[in-house]
Parts: structure tokens; C-alpha cells; sequence
């Protein structure tokens, strides 16, 4: 895979969940959502955290603040460790 392709594809794992918020939902769907969110983004670091190991060295780091976040339900918090996270893949190391 090229850089050019993981750089779309980070870019599009950044940008797609997102895309359902701005249709408008509401209620237990933002709920759902978030939860959703939680899962997938848990999911991503976990497996940069298996692939790479200590060349992803903030990982536990980013499931510690995932669990506080969480917690809070706070979506802004959510969207930029979603961005740190991901783009700290050793890959996108250009």
C-alpha cells in the first residue's frame, strides 16, 4: 500500500464516522453513534498498538483517555484523540 492510499484511508477513517452527526441526528442515535465511535476508534488502537508496539508508544495513553472520554460523553474530546490517535500511525510518518 502507498503512503498515498494510507494517507486516504486515515483520512477517510477521520472523516466518515463524523459524516452521520452533520445528517442530524439525535436522541439515543447520538448515543448509538458515540458509542459506536468509542468501539471503532478503541478497536483502531489496539490493533496499532499490536502491529507496531513500541512504534506506537502512546497507545495505552489514547485507551486510558478513550475510557475517561467515555465517561464524560463528551463528543469534541472524543474527535480529537479520534485525530491523535490515528494520526500517529507510524506510517503516516511523512
Amino acid at each position: 500500500m502507498s503512503r498515498r492510499d494510507i494517507a486516504t484511508v486515515a483520512f477517510l477513517i477521520l472523516a466518515l464516522p463524523w459524516c452521520a452527526q452533520a445528517a442530524g441526528t439525535g436522541g439515543a442515535s447520538a448515543q448509538h453513534l458515540r458509542e459506536y465511535r468509542s468501539r471503532t476508534l478503541r478497536a483502531a488502537i489496539e490493533d496499532l498498538m499490536a502491529t507496531y508496539g513500541p512504534r506506537y508508544p502512546k497507545g495505552q495513553e489514547y485507551l486510558q483517555r478513550l475510557d475517561r472520554i467515555g465517561a464524560d460523553g463528551n463528543d469534541a474530546a472524543l474527535r480529537q484523540l479520534q485525530r491523535e490517535a490515528l494520526l500517529a500511525n507510524p506510517l503516516l510518518d511523512f
